[in-house]
């Protein structure tokens, strides 16, 4: 309802329209001009959703949907692996929660001084499933309710409420989804490509969307008070058979070939809540609209698994790190709290003898992210066992410390290269006049400022790896921490500023009546492309499927 909601992926903005039932919407507004009112971030396009706040008539529609593809659906050959009682919801119920002691720096092994028994439980704390299954994919299928409605009361006084909920269930298959990686031979003379790596891999994501949407307006004579509260959930479920070629031939590869089974999960959730009041004062001359909208988003990737099988001499079936890599267990989590708070003021007069309107406001942006990145790679104490492929032959219990050689170690050190916190301020004021210079002519000029201030904390691979090295020997932190300053071998931030700036965005907008029916359109407009949170980070993020 006219407020900036960030997607449900914060950086993919991927935030689908189609949530909104049709007959609840009472207008939508695609702005590809901007004026002074809109964020000065404005990157080509924004959309203004804005819902019925009291119905002309009463509402009370079921719809129901289903989706058909010949090439997905019905397939035998779909895949997927057994998750969380409550996928269909489109959340985890703990079946891919981080195990007990997971977190801490140095856990449970055959290295760590654990006794032997502690370090077996927290290994089949672990889900053993590593495989890929087989099974038949159904239709895509939806759900959806919307209500709603408006009430007479004393004085003429109005109240409106509306209701939807959304359930919708997509499946994906492919039988060659292909990836690849190409670089430049050596010598560099020669500037065809070359490829390093080709992945070709079978693949199928089911989607779940659960949604709900729940407003209720208080109108008088001159005010309209309304509250919205919007939640998404989101769970994805993609799983692969891979097949990894890598190319001997060039000269930066190691060449060898391998087979993988990855397992994916990501949990989505969003909650927004608008307050929102307008008032119309002397005669509807001056009109003072006020919101508030705390927007609370989550991501989630619990427990992606990938298990690679590399082809060695004499077709024997390894876990090698320099091929296919060891299995390894990723486990990635996002938090967001994005807070805005705006007032707009306008004010109708006249000039040039026509009708001209004054607009001016502020705005207060604050946002605060939290990440953090957990991996952990299969080890062998002694020798490997016997594979025969099948991913699920992995984790039994003959095979994990002490009754066999397998054990997990982890990559994560203290502090965390892949880990970060990072806040935003952005204060904004912003003054505009739409006026008609000639009968025809309709120009609306304004000015915008943006005081954004943008923190962050967070450190990269090798100032990580100095830090967590210092503290194992006792040495001062903030001793290393000025070394690594000094010397330039490494990053790291502590709530340091990384952008602050105060800018000016000025916009003209013009259109010119030719005829009745054909406008003439001319706009001017300074905006800025400010870096996501994720692009100031040190982070690595890999992708398990495409690499």
């Amino acid at each position: 309802n006219g407020i900036d909601i960030p997607g449900l992926d914060p950086d993919r903005n991927s935030l689908q329209i189609d949530i909104f039932p049709t007959n609840l919407l009472n207008n939508m507004v695609v702005y590809k001009s901007s004026l002074a009112e809109l964020p000065a971030d404005f990157t080509g396009g924004l959309v203004n959703i804005e819902t019925k706040d009291f119905p002309e008539e009463k509402i009370f529609d079921i719809s129901l949907g289903i989706g058909f593809n010949p090439e997905m659906h019905f397939n035998n050959d779909y895949l997927s692996y057994e998750g969380s009682s409550t996928d269909w919801l489109g959340f985890d119920m703990d079946t891919r929660e981080l195990p007990s002691l997971a977190d801490q720096e140095n856990i449970p092994s055959p290295i760590s001084g654990d006794p032997d028994p502690q370090v077996g439980d927290f290994l089949r704390s672990f889900s053993p499933t590593l495989a890929a299954d087989r099974e038949m994919s159904l239709p895509d299928y939806s759900i959806g309710l919307s209500l709603g409605n408006q009430k007479t009361l004393k004085n003429d006084h109005k109240l409106g409420y509306i209701f939807s909920a959304t359930y919708r269930n997509t499946k994906r298959y492919y039988d060659q989804a292909d990836y690849g990686e190409y670089q430049l031979r050596i010598p560099s003379e020669e500037y065809d490509l070359i490829y390093a790596t080709i992945q070709d891999a079978e693949e199928a994501t089911q989607n779940i969307l659960l949604g709900g949407l729940g407003g209720i307006s208080y109108k008088t004579k001159t005010s309209k008070y309304s509250l919205n509260v919007m939640h998404l959930q989101n769970g994805e479920s993609k799983t692969a058979k891979i097949f990894i070629d890598n190319n001997e031939e060039n000269a930066t590869q190691s060449g060898y070939t391998a087979f993988s089974d990855n397992l994916e999960y990501s949990e989505r959730g969003l909650t927004n809540i608008l307050l929102n009041g307008q008032h119309h004062l002397k005669d509807g001359t001056w009109h003072i609209d006020w919101r508030i909208s705390p927007t609370f988003s989550n991501i989630e990737d619990p427990d992606i698994r990938k298990t690679a099988y590399s082809n060695v001499a004499g077709g024997t079936l390894r876990f090698e790190a320099g091929q296919g890599g060891n299995p390894i267990r990723i486990w990635r989590y996002l938090n967001e709290v994005n807070v805005v708070g705006k007032v707009d003021i306008a004010r109708d007069y006249s000039l040039f003898d026509a009708d001209a309107k004054l607009k001016f406001g502020i705005s207060q942006v604050l946002k605060e992210r939290d990440y953090r990145i957990l991996t952990y790679n299969l080890q062998f104490f002694g020798s490997q066992p016997d594979w025969t492929g099948d991913a699920s032959e992995v984790l039994t219990d003959e095979n994990l410390y002490p009754n066999g050689s397998l054990y997990y170690n982890t990559d994560n050190v203290t502090p965390n290269p892949n880990e970060y916190n990072s806040t935003v301020s952005n204060t904004a004021a912003y003054i505009s006049n739409e006026f008609n210079p000639l009968k025809r002519l309709k120009a609306t000029l304004g000015l915008r400022a943006e005081n954004y201030v943008q923190r962050h904390t967070g450190r990269d691979q090798r100032a990580a790896a100095r830090i967590a090295n210092a503290i194992d020997m006792g040495i001062s932190v903030d001793a290393i921490k000025e070394q690594i300053l000094e010397d330039g071998d490494g990053n790291f931030l502590d709530d340091a500023k990384v952008l602050d700036a105060l800018d000016l965005f000025p916009s003209a907008n013009f259109i010119y009546s030719l005829k009745d029916n054909m406008n003439l359109r001319a706009s001017y407009s300074r905006t800025i492309a400010r870096p996501s949170f994720k692009e100031l980070s040190f982070a690595q993020i890999i992708d398990p499927i495409s690499n």
